[in-house]
């Protein structure tokens, strides 16, 4: 009797013990010391969603800059090599989510154990333009005509235009193309848009804002006319001063027309001769 009782003794004993070994490690030793310096993570700009409706990372990982994790009474830093980042998170539960998070941080010095940190996705709810895209569109450049003389876009896209993105969180994040989730469209309501028409829409992640373009069936224009409707005038000179500054984007049938020194260049030496040139000092450009 007592032999048995011995032996199972021993049996619970070992039970104890695998199952002390079962409990992994990072749940009972290791911790997050510091957070990242960003716990949330902004749709559009961190993640996005894939056309099966999956959350993929846009930048490869989520960013730990300054995170730190301690196991056994060893504190590691986040650090960044030419290697790579010494740490790496992934979903607690296998899959990312919107909203709340529990990510595990793992870190190389730490075989195989991880810490637990919970962290936001945030969704964009509304966006707004900063600065448009292209918006004097030339026949035979960014466009031409199709079979029912509609608009057929050729060369369009959105380099230079900025939006803010407004997200669930009340934050806001300026994002700027190009970027994988930053696209235009036509109005919902019709299934082409013919020269005539006057709007776009500017799309990220589901969201969308108007802006409104010139399909100019032009082919001809002076050097100097800018802004594509026949006239040269300081309001040209105008324009190029506000793409020199960045406040807004030319096409470059436009750049083509304002580079009036001819230095593959645009600044405020080619709007000073186009305002010379409509007071009368010059005589061309």
């Amino acid at each position: 009797m007592k032999k048995i009782s011995s032996l199972c003794a021993v049996m619970l004993a070992i039970v104890i013990m695998i199952s002390c070994l079962m409990i992994p490690a990072s749940a009972v030793n290791s911790k997050v010391v510091r957070k990242p310096d960003s716990t949330t993570f902004y749709q559009g700009v961190d993640w996005m969603y894939s056309k099966s409706g999956e959350i993929l990372l846009m930048k490869g990982g989520l960013n730990l800059s300054g995170t730190s994790i301690s196991y056994n009474n060893k504190t590691v830093d986040y650090k960044k090599s030419n290697f790579g980042p010494n740490m790496y998170a992934k979903s607690n539960s296998g899959t990312w989510q919107a909203g709340k998070n529990t990510i595990r941080i793992y870190c190389d010095s730490f075989d195989g154990v991880y810490a637990l940190c919970e962290v936001y996705f945030a969704s964009v709810t509304k966006i707004s333009i900063v600065r448009t895209p292209k918006t004097k569109l030339v026949v035979g450049v960014e466009w031409n005509y199709g079979i029912g003389k509609d608009v057929e876009m050729t060369k369009y896209d959105l380099t230079g235009t900025i939006i803010s993105a407004t997200y669930d969180n009340a934050a806001t994040q300026t994002v700027e193309a190009p970027n994988a989730c930053l696209n235009w469209s036509i109005p919902e309501d019709t299934n082409e848009v013919l020269p005539t028409d006057d709007t776009l829409y500017i799309t990220f992640c589901g969201k969308k804002a108007p802006f409104n373009v010139t399909f100019v069936t032009e082919t001809s224009f002076s050097k100097g006319d800018v802004s594509l409707d026949k006239k040269i005038n300081a309001y040209d000179a105008l324009s190029l001063l506000q793409y020199a500054t960045g406040s807004i984007t030319l096409s470059p049938t436009q750049i083509g027309l304002g580079d009036i020194d001819g230095n593959k260049k645009i600044n405020s030496a080619d709007a000073l001769y186009i305002l010379q040139y409509v007071v009368g000092i010059k005589n061309s450009l």
